[in-house]
């Protein structure tokens, strides 16, 4: 079975190539496609039970709720709900379903599915909209809530980019979805993927597509159609994978890529295409024929210094020696090791080489008095220091970034171990990434291309 991510891909890089100048479109459902509407009917029902004083839905768990959010009947009958309370909880359930309140508390998106989308926000002439059976009078209250969750992930909703039921609840709402495709299309969009849950909604799609221009992603989750009704050319899944999204071809080139522990595995970063090594803290003595060795190979050297003075004056010695140049030199330590003269020596000898310190201390004061903490970080500056590192797995990191990047400050993001995190910070779009390279599931990758080329 073709894992739908990888579909996804494909079918991007196709269109980006063969409409090079095109504005690409993917469209999105919300419900039941971005949220995992689980959520909403379980706080709707216990928010029932809270206002009218009732039991029945107390010890509701979401794998109790396998039935579509619309079949609410259907979900009582199956929740062993008295008949006689049915008629009463259904009324309320659909009054308030819409409702401010349950927009904005009951709402969760499906794991992975905003990375995926700012995947798509960030590349070059492509657009993420939304196509959904949602009435129109719930257009500003979608908005607010879909770009509260999204803010995490550094994703936006606008409402150009925003189909809904004018039509109200009596059209079916796959003519609605596909009134809301030909409606991008007069915009002057390229619609090429629509992701859905509703089987018959992709049926519909594919009826107006018969060049099949548009992939379809069936979002396996809830739904309320037979899986008959899939159209045969639709791609099935429900785990919305960045690792199987993501080739490393397709990496952005304006972040600085840095290989963690490059001397401990240096054969296999001078095999890849990662610009610069860490090299942590080198012993002087076998610092300068590494780098020597890398600059033979073209690469640069991140290193760092600690406090022992006398170990970085040897350090620094031997990176004369070696005579790489300033803009292949990277120097990282810490703030109480070098302080305000060490910095200023290390910015005067290294003119052009990147000088860089952690600041995860700063991280409460950023987000409780960011024009304090950006008055300490020019400070910072004005000694020779022209990179500030935060660790990944930092709390508020994203918060933290946007506050940095907001000052005009170049950030690099450490300690990055795994392929899913490896990604995750690469949407984050950091001037620089640590990570250790050695992903199994892009080696694998290699040897699957290896043995097709071979074939």
């Amino acid at each position: 079975m073709q894992n739908w991510m990888r579909a996804l891909a494909a079918h991007y890089e196709y269109a980006r190539q063969r409409f090079p100048d095109d504005r690409l479109l993917l469209l999105f459902d919300i419900d039941g496609t971005i949220l995992d509407m689980r959520y909403t009917v379980q706080h709707l029902l216990k928010t029932y039970d809270s206002q009218y004083g009732t039991a029945h839905f107390r010890q509701l768990q979401l794998t109790d709720i396998d039935f579509h959010e619309d079949d609410i009947l259907e979900g009582l009958r199956a929740l062993g709900v008295p008949p006689a309370e049915h008629r009463s909880i259904v009324a309320w359930y659909c009054r308030h379903r819409w409702s401010n309140w349950a927009l904005f508390e009951a709402h969760r998106p499906f794991p992975g599915v905003l990375e995926v989308i700012r995947w798509f926000q960030v590349q070059p002439g492509t657009f993420v909209g939304l196509n959904t059976g949602r009435p129109e009078s719930t257009r500003a209250e979608t908005l607010a809530s879909l770009n509260r969750l999204g803010r995490e992930f550094r994703v936006a909703f606008s409402s150009e980019l925003l189909r809904m039921n004018r039509r109200g609840p009596d059209v079916p709402i796959a003519d609605v979805k596909g009134a809301g495709v030909g409606s991008y299309r007069e915009a002057g969009f390229r619609v090429i993927c629509v992701v859905d849950n509703e089987p018959e909604n992709l049926q519909r799609i594919a009826e107006i597509d018969p060049g099949r221009e548009i992939l379809l992603l069936h979002a396996s989750t809830l739904f309320r159609c037979r899986r008959g009704q899939v159209p045969g050319r639709a791609v099935d899944g429900k785990v919305y994978d960045l690792t199987q999204l993501i080739p490393r071809r397709a990496l952005p080139r304006h972040i600085q890529f840095v290989w963690s522990g490059a001397g401990d595995s240096m054969e296999g970063f001078l095999q890849s295409n990662v610009y610069w090594a860490d090299l942590g803290e080198v012993p002087p003595d076998g610092l300068c024929g590494i780098l020597t060795r890398l600059k033979q190979q073209g690469r640069g050297a991140r290193i760092a210094l600690g406090a022992d003075r006398g170990a970085t004056d040897r350090t620094l010695a031997a990176v004369r020696d070696a005579g790489l140049e300033a803009r292949s030199l990277w120097f990282t330590a810490a703030l109480q090791d070098l302080k305000s003269d060490g910095f200023r020596s290390l910015a005067r000898s290294f003119h052009g080489a990147i000088i860089e310190c952690p600041i995860d201390f700063l991280a409460p004061l950023i987000l409780s008095a960011p024009e304090q903490a950006e008055a300490i970080l020019d400070t910072f500056t004005e000694w020779g220091i022209n990179r500030f590192a935060l660790d990944r797995d930092l709390a508020d990191l994203r918060t933290v970034l946007d506050s940095i990047e907001a000052c005009g400050f170049d950030f690099t993001i450490c300690g990055v171990a795994g392929l899913e995190r490896f990604l995750q910070c690469v949407l984050l779009m950091p001037r620089a990434i640590v990570a250790d390279f050695r992903f199994p599931q892009w080696e694998c990758e290699e040897q699957e291309g290896a043995a097709l080329q071979s074939a």
